[in-house]
């Protein structure tokens, strides 16, 4: 078996988080993008070409080719599924799951979206939990994200 972690588009599942460096400070990325309003990044994701492209993408392409949208999620399944079929060997997503920096509409539809993805093509998987990043439960008060379990099951 083949344990895959998906957390493409990362620059939307890592934002703000300290610990990914520069590049991922940017917020306010939403999921699906276009954002209502342009997002303006952080000047080290201007200074990398890829990260500057990305959001020259996301602030403009609708939601069916925004690089933070459905579409990533599908074609990280896809190569997923195309590494099972080639090599025989079942694909395993251990680990994916937007961090807390996202807004909880955002990190829910990703949430749903991903374990969508993933159940159509026949993909296991488990949602990367911690209490200090991804924040599905709160240790200090005992209590569950809701609309995040949701989104997980429903």
């Amino acid at each position: 078996m083949a344990a895959v972690h998906l957390y493409e588009p990362s620059l939307f599942a890592f934002q703000g988080q300290e610990w990914m460096g520069p590049i991922w400070a940017t917020t306010g990325i939403v999921f699906p993008g276009p954002p209502s309003q342009p997002v303006v990044p952080v000047q080290a994701a201007l200074d990398a070409p890829w990260a500057k492209q990305w959001f020259s993408d996301y602030n403009t392409l609708p939601a069916a080719q925004n690089p933070s949208g459905p579409k990533m999620i599908l074609t990280q399944i896809q190569q997923a599924t195309a590494f099972s079929a080639r090599t025989k060997h079942p694909v395993y997503n251990g680990e994916w799951g937007p961090q807390g920096g996202a807004d909880m509409t955002s990190r829910s539809n990703y949430i749903r979206a991903m374990r969508t993805e993933c159940e159509k093509a026949g993909l296991s998987w488990a949602i990367w939990e911690d209490a200090t990043n991804m924040k599905l439960f709160d240790p200090a008060t005992g209590a569950w994200e809701a609309p995040l379990v949701d989104a997980l099951f429903l």
